[in-house]
């Protein structure tokens, strides 16, 4: 029987008190689930190489690894945000991180990690015969097989993917080759020339055709060194080359890559008057060409500015939009100069055109990842100079490309020596020298 204020009591415990509180099982006082504060908190290294194991055995495109790759940022944020001291200490934390996971991953397979200024980006990869060496492992190349991920570790942009290279039918820099430009770098390394050369957009592909069109070759040969002239050989030595040309060192000196570069250069000296052209309120130095030739070709002015009759050299200015890439400006050239030079002038006479001092110089990236054979196109860049003036024009450009060797992956030994071993040197089968080798004097002689 219920002593008292028993019952009473028993009610508060089951119903809870007059204000409607209830009582706090032992079993409620826990995070209900676990899961949801665990999956807030970083992955270990282990736990990462798993996933990345799990996730690189998928089937499916390289976006399979977008879930993967905040995992990652997430781990390398939490590495950098703890660990003491500077930024040398904190970029260590983030190797030691990489070389964690990567240790756990498959042979062949991982992770690449790169951060400057405290902005990291993190490459799936794996190995492969030929192509982008290794930064670390000479004599190894990789490829990506999943997106690129990057982030700002000093901020707070979290996980945002790089795009790949640019595979638009156009190459969409201010600048392109001409056919006899990238035909006499092309050839300045015959291997280079002979090689199957395979092109990946539209304008690898005209440019390719280049080193194949007779008609090209005849006009690369026509024009003299001084004029179009090239070299081939390392990278320091392209840039060499390019040096005393009158050009900027293009190329980064990269080991085991091997480059093409070829220069052109043309001075011609005219008479005009100095003039001024205004355009939006703005005034802008100008020259006045007498015997100038206007064409109209499909509709639009294609102007003849100067022909030297002794070596054919002719000068054009054609109207362009704004935006305008090279390869627009050389495709639209390509249409209408030959349409203009089979006409008869529209008109002649004295034609204003501003003067002109350009310097440019550019990466044309269009062209990386081209491959030919065991060649891979890893850096390209082209440089133009254009003066033009009262007294003529003085044009000059220059383009250089440097390629990776692919070589296999070097095979695993057969048998390693990991204790101690006699070194023994034989005469017609008998032993005439013999020593027992240890550990200490395991070391370079450097004798070479």
């Amino acid at each position: 029987m219920a002593k008292p204020g028993e019952a009473e009591l028993t009610r508060v415990k089951e119903t809870g008190d007059a204000a409607g509180n209830k009582p706090i099982e032992a079993a409620q006082f826990q995070v209900a689930d676990t899961r949801a504060l665990q999956n807030t908190q970083p992955k270990s290294a282990g736990e990462l190489a798993d996933q990345w194991t799990a996730t690189a055995n998928l089937g499916g495109g390289p976006e399979r690894f977008n879930q993967l790759n905040g995992e990652m940022i997430k781990a390398f944020k939490s590495a950098y945000d703890k660990a003491p001291g500077g930024e040398a200490e904190k970029a260590q934390a983030v190797k030691k991180l990489e070389a964690d996971i990567n240790q756990k991953t498959p042979d062949g397979k991982g992770i690449l990690v790169d951060m400057k200024d405290g902005k990291l980006t993190v490459r799936n990869l794996e190995a492969t015969q030929s192509g982008e060496p290794h930064p670390h492992y000479k004599g190894v190349f990789i490829k990506d097989i999943g997106p690129k991920a990057s982030a700002d570790l000093k901020g707070d942009r979290g996980l945002e993917q790089i795009k790949p290279g640019d595979k638009s039918s156009e190459a969409n820099t201010k600048q392109f080759p001409s056919d006899a430009l990238f035909y006499k770098a092309m050839n300045a390394n015959p291997e280079w020339a002979n090689a199957p050369w395979r092109p990946e957009n539209e304008a690898q592909k005209k440019l390719l055709a280049a080193i194949k069109d007779p008609k090209v070759a005849e006009l690369a040969a026509k024009l003299p060194p001084e004029m179009l002239d090239a070299a081939a050989g390392s990278p320091k030595e392209v840039n060499d080359f390019l040096e005393k040309k009158g050009f900027g060192r293009l190329l980064q000196e990269r080991p085991d890559e091997e480059a093409v570069a070829a220069t052109m250069s043309i001075k011609k000296d005219w008479t005009a008057k100095r003039s001024s052209v205004n355009v939006d309120g703005k005034d802008y130095n100008a020259v006045d060409k007498d015997g100038s030739k206007i064409y109209n070709v499909d509709g639009k002015p294609v102007v003849q500015l100067f022909k030297d009759q002794g070596d054919g050299i002719s000068v054009y200015a054609i109207p362009a939009d704004k935006n305008t890439t090279g390869y627009q400006a050389m495709q639209e050239a390509k249409r209408l100069i030959p349409k203009a030079e089979q006409s008869a002038p529209q008109d002649q006479g004295i034609v204003r055109i501003p003067m002109v001092d350009l310097e440019a110089r550019e990466d044309l990236g269009w062209l990386k990842g081209m491959k030919g054979g065991d060649r891979t196109i890893s850096q390209a860049m082209m440089q133009t100079m254009l003066k033009m003036d009262e007294n003529g024009f003085d044009a000059k450009q220059a383009i250089a490309m440097g390629a990776t060797r692919g070589f296999a992956i070097p095979k695993e030994p057969k048998y390693t020596f990991n204790s101690e071993f006699n070194f023994v040197v034989v005469k017609d089968g008998q032993p005439i020298f013999v020593q027992p080798v240890g550990k200490d004097s395991w070391k370079d002689p450097k004798r070479r």
